[in-house]
C-alpha cells in the first residue's frame, strides 16, 4: 500500500524505471559512505631501508636524524607514514630491487643504480635539486703510515684498499682508478680495526661515518683521515621501480615535498661533511609543527 504524505494527499506511484534508479542511487550513496569510512585504513606504510652503519647526517643507529624527519614529513604529506628499517646495505639494495622495500636512502645515482632503481629525473638526467644532500667518501690510513692521498692519487700503497661491499660509489671510484679493493667486511668499524691491525694500508668510508666513530670512541686509536675526499656525490631517496610504475607521480611528490621542506628559509641540501645544518634545525622543527 502506498504511504500517505503528511498533508493527506495520496503520493503518486513511481514509474518502475524511477524506482529502479532510486534503488541504485541509494546503493551508490551507501557505497560511498563505506568507502569514506575505509579511507583512513587505506594509508600506506612506506618501508624505507637504510644502512646499519651510521652515515650522518642521513642515518644514525641510535635515533632518527633530521634528514629522516624531513623524509617522514614528506611522506606524511601524501597521507602515508614512513617506516625506516636498518639492514646491511647489500640486503637493502637487493630488497629494493625485489620489492621487499619500497624505498632506500641514501642512494648515490651511479650508472648501475640508475638502471636498478628510480631517481628523480629532469630532461632525461638525474635531478640533483631533489637530492637528500651530498656524501663525501674519505680515505683513512694508520697514523705514521707511508701511504699518502693527495685527492687525486695514492702513493705508498702496497695492499688492496678496504671498502664496504655495497658502497658502490666508493667501489666505482676505485675501479676507475684501477686500485685493487678488499670488500669482505660489512661493518665500518671492522674495516677500521683491520686497518689498525696492519692487515691493509688504507680504507675508504663515508667521511662522516669515520668522524663519528672517532668522536664516539667506536673507532680504534691511531687512525688518520685525509682532508681530501676520494669522491663526492649527491645522494637520494630512491624508489623500487615497480612501485613507481604502479603509483605514478607518488615518488615525485615525495621528492618535491622533501625539497620544499629542506630549502625552507633558503637553506641548502644537507652535506655529510658540512655540519652547519645543525644550527638551522630549530627553524625546520618550527616549520614541521606549523604544517601539521
Amino acid at each position: 500500500m502506498a504511504t500517505e504524505p503528511l498533508n493527506g494527499t495520496p503520493s503518486p506511484r513511481r514509474h518502475p524505471r524511477t524506482r529502479h534508479a532510486v534503488r541504485h542511487w541509494r546503493r551508490a550513496v551507501a557505497g560511498a559512505g563505506l568507502m569514506a569510512l575505509a579511507l583512513p585504513s587505506m594509508a600506506r606504510v612506506l618501508v624505507v631501508c637504510v644502512p646499519e652503519n651510521p652515515m650522518p647526517p642521513f642515518v644514525y643507529t641510535d635515533h632518527e636524524g633530521e634528514v629522516q624527519a624531513l623524509v617522514r614529513e614528506a611522506v606524511a604529506q601524501q597521507g602515508d607514514s614512513a617506516q625506516f628499517v636498518h639492514v646491511p646495505w647489500k640486503r637493502c639494495r637487493k630488497g629494493l630491487q625485489t620489492g621487499a622495500y619500497m624505498a632506500a636512502m641514501p642512494m648515490a645515482a651511479t650508472a648501475q643504480d640508475q638502471q636498478d632503481f628510480s631517481f628523480p629525473q629532469k630532461r632525461g638526467s638525474v635531478d640533483e635539486r631533489l637530492r637528500l644532500g651530498d656524501l663525501s667518501i674519505g680515505v683513512v690510513t694508520r697514523a705514521g703510515s707511508p701511504v699518502d692521498w693527495d685527492g687525486h692519487a695514492f702513493t705508498g700503497l702496497n695492499s688492496p684498499v678496504l671498502v664496504l661491499p655495497a658502497q658502490m660509489l666508493a667501489r666505482s671510484k676505485l675501479a676507475a682508478m684501477d686500485v685493487a679493493e678488499d670488500a669482505q667486511a660489512v661493518h665500518a668499524t671492522s674495516l677500521l680495526h683491520m686497518l689498525v691491525a696492519g692487515r691493509r694500508d688504507a680504507a675508504v668510508l663515508p667521511m662522516s661515518t669515520v668522524e663519528q666513530a672517532m668522536a664516539s670512541g667506536e673507532a680504534p686509536s691511531g687512525l688518520k683521515l685525509f682532508p681530501q675526499p676520494l669522491t663526492k656525490a649527491p645522494v637520494f631517496l630512491s624508489f623500487n621501480r615497480s612501485f613507481t610504475q604502479t603509483h605514478p607521480g607518488y615518488a615525485q611528490r615525495v621528492w618535491d615535498g622533501y625539497a620544499r621542506l629542506n630549502t625552507t628559509h633558503g637553506r641548502p641540501a644537507f652535506n655529510a661533511k658540512d655540519q652547519s645544518w645543525q644550527s638551522a634545525w630549530a627553524d625546520v622543527k618550527t616549520l614541521l609543527t606549523s604544517v601539521r
